[in-house]
């Protein structure tokens, strides 16, 4: 079974080969109930009338980096902290924004470490880092459970009013103003955690690593592509993915295509012949992505755009083939890794002109 869950630093480290294997088939599984008692306490009700979240490419594998409204892109730098790109100053500092905060402390924002992260533009949605059963709200300067599930989860997304969230038994979905009413809508889990919206369709990969569509309750699902692949995201009624054909071995090709399916008549064609990772923008009307490269000599590779009216392609800096593209309309910025030493890694931000470009320092607390 190939499937790929990412921990804090293995998409930085891996090639794709190594996206391959961590959850376990299940057949049964329950829904959790709901319990505001993380973090700060506060009631866990939230506004109905979502609207679309951020996801596509820019959540990848659940998404460590989303964007907020007024406060730039929030990202989950490590295990202990989730710090925030102040734009005007092209820094970065703390997720809290209490100025009176020592950033010490439980109660802190930046210290409720939040994976698969969503944003609805007014908040952040994740999952609680230290206790993987718990989906969290963060606003302001307060931190909730609005959910609790009976399993681990494995994946987080949002779509219209619903949190979407898998666990090895499946995946389930909740509304937001009414997590008690959670109903499961698949009954395996989907292949890299991704699962992507278009419409009133969903789409994603199997454990058979096919791409299948339903309904948004898991209804009519169907095969809506005839070869292997990974990384679903649509723009203007076309369902782009990377080919994920294995040798005999189990070992990814080399050639990973981008290519485009049309919903409208299931023609295909090949995008770009050499893509890792990659990120939609349908606002932009570009796909932001990085080439696979040899790992033998180096883990860089160069984040380029492609314009799909002109179907020209640009360079926008170097980076880490593996790194996370979170990309997002509401900004001219974007924050992505580069390697430091054979583990490490480090961010940086550029422009999407590619101007700009500068390593980012990493906020300091106040010491003990």
């Amino acid at each position: 079974m190939r499937r790929g869950t990412k921990t804090a630093l293995a998409h930085c480290a891996l090639i794709c080969i190594a996206m391959c294997a961590v959850l376990f088939l299940g057949r049964e599984g329950g829904v959790g109930t709901p319990e505001a008692t993380a973090g700060n306490e506060s009631e866990a009700a939230a506004p109905s009338g979502i609207g679309l979240w951020n996801q596509q490419g820019a959540t990848q594998t659940g998404g460590g980096q989303v964007y907020l409204a007024g406060r730039g892109t929030v990202l989950c730098r490590t295990a202990q902290e989730m710090d925030c790109f102040d734009e005007s100053t092209q820094e970065l500092g703390f997720f809290c924004a209490d100025s009176t905060c020592l950033h010490t402390g439980g109660g802190c924002t930046a210290k409720n470490v939040l994976c698969y992260l969503l944003s609805d533009s007014t908040a952040v949605y994740g999952v609680a880092d230290g206790a993987r059963r718990e989906i969290r709200k963060s606003q302001g300067n307060r931190t909730e459970c609005l959910y609790r599930a009976d399993q681990d989860i494995l994946g987080l997304w949002g779509y219209r009013d619903y949190l979407y969230y898998m666990t090895e038994f499946g995946v389930y979905r909740l509304p937001v103003d009414d997590p008690s009413a959670a109903e499961q809508v698949l009954d395996r889990p989907v292949e890299y955690e991704y699962l992507t919206f278009y419409g009133d369709r969903m789409y994603f990969v199997t454990e058979d690593e096919f791409l299948y569509e339903a309904g948004l309750d898991g209804s009519g699902k169907k095969r809506c592509a005839g070869e292997k692949a990974v990384s679903p995201q649509v723009c203007d009624g076309i369902l782009y993915y990377r080919s994920a054909e294995y040798d005999e071995d189990g070992v990814f090709q080399m050639d990973n295509a981008l290519k485009g399916l049309s919903l409208a008549d299931g023609s295909v064609e090949t995008i770009l012949d050499a893509v890792y990772r990659f990120s939609v923008v349908p606002e932009e009307k570009k796909i932001y992505y990085t080439e696979l490269p040899d790992y033998s000599r180096s883990q860089l590779s160069e984040l380029k755009a492609l314009d799909l009216e002109t179907g020209e392609s640009r360079r926008i800096t170097e980076c880490l083939a593996g790194t996370e593209i979170s990309v997002f309309p509401e900004s001219d910025w974007i924050v992505y890794e580069m390697p430091e030493g054979e583990y490490d890694m480090y961010h940086c931000c550029v422009r999407k002109d590619g101007s700009g470009q500068k390593r980012l320092k990493y906020p300091k607390g106040v010491e003990a």
